[in-house]
């Protein structure tokens, strides 16, 4: 946490500490004598549908990421910091492919089916995080959504991947 702080990485920052305040939650109802169950899926629940949700609706209402440019822009990103050597980015592909890719609209059309495909899964993320939807599915869903955020960004973005995904899980009741 420490290190995301000091690098304004709010996000990562967030979620790490509602993970730690919820754990922290069960595990003074198990010091007390208690049975922490409800109140730590509940907590979860809502922080998780909160995260989601909030994110879908900021992403649904930015025409830059609706468009694809914001993922295209991530993905030309990554491609040259990998390119570079940078070990913070995965190798997608590369810059010749990329650049043809751009030339003839595909990436451009790709980045804006994935962008309105990432607002669905938003969206329905939140949504079975408050139970509406089967358990496994939600999970399975978070797992590949955040596996393919870890795809696109920076490798720093994997504490925030797994702390969601921890959230994720006592949401569900895991």
């Amino acid at each position: 946490m420490a290190e995301q702080y000091a690098h304004r990485k709010r996000s990562t920052l967030l979620c790490t500490a509602v993970l730690a305040a919820v754990v922290t939650v069960g595990e003074t109802i198990v010091a007390l004598g208690g049975h922490p169950g409800t109140t730590v899926r509940v907590l979860a629940a809502i922080a998780v549908a909160q995260m989601y949700l909030v994110s879908a609706i900021r992403k649904s209402r930015s025409l830059p990421f609706r468009s694809g440019q914001v993922l295209l822009d991530e993905i030309i990103l990554s491609c040259f910091q990998a390119a570079a050597g940078n070990p913070d980015f995965i190798r997608l592909i590369s810059p010749r492919r990329l650049s043809r890719a751009i030339t003839t609209g595909l990436a451009q059309k790709c980045c804006a089916w994935l962008a309105k495909l990432t607002i669905v899964a938003e969206i329905a993320l939140g949504v079975g995080a408050l139970g509406l939807l089967p358990a496994t599915a939600v999970f399975a869903l978070a797992a590949v959504t955040h596996t393919s955020f870890a795809a696109l960004c920076p490798r720093r973005i994997t504490a925030f991947s797994i702390s969601a995904l921890a959230l994720v899980a006592l949401a569900i009741g895991w």
